[in-house]
């Protein structure tokens, strides 16, 4: 079987135009690419490019408002520990004022005390362990004379 190629050579038609259609083709697949390339350098590379630079702006403002928060952080941080510093000693001279004035309050307290029990005639800590003390020996004398009883 005879090619279409070796059919044509044998008519004596010239090569070129057998491939019309393929560089045809080819022409409209440059120009495709052409018109793409150009169409991205008017359209695509700039608003990549500004893409990019919005990108690289707003890396630098988020860098920029950090290091704003962090130190605006530290600065706070310091003003609360000088804050409490100053509060713990203002609380501190204070009680030292107040130092004296309570052992006073302590002092009419007990005093206080001490003449409410003796008016109504309560015993002291002292009456008290004077009583267990004689109680104990009462309860030996009783055991002792209950043991002579027995026997």
């Amino acid at each position: 079987m005879i090619s279409t190629i070796e059919t044509l050579e044998n008519e004596g038609i010239q090569t070129e135009s057998q491939f019309f259609v393929v560089k045809a083709v080819r022409n409209a697949a440059d120009k495709l690419a052409e018109i793409r390339k150009e169409y991205n350098e008017k359209y695509l590379d700039k608003a990549i490019e500004k893409g990019k630079s919005l990108r690289d702006g707003l890396k630098k403002d988020v860098q920029t408002v950090k290091e704003r928060v962090v130190e605006k952080g530290k600065n706070f941080r310091d003003g609360l520990k000088k804050d409490a510093q100053l509060l713990k000693e203002r609380l501190t001279e204070k009680g030292r004022k107040l130092m004296p004035e309570r052992k006073a309050v302590e002092e009419k307290i007990s005093s206080g005390f001490k003449a409410v029990a003796d008016k109504i005639n309560l015993p002291s800590k002292k009456d008290i362990e004077k009583l267990n003390s004689a109680m104990e020996t009462l309860n030996t004398k009783v055991e002792a004379l209950s043991k002579k009883c027995s026997e």
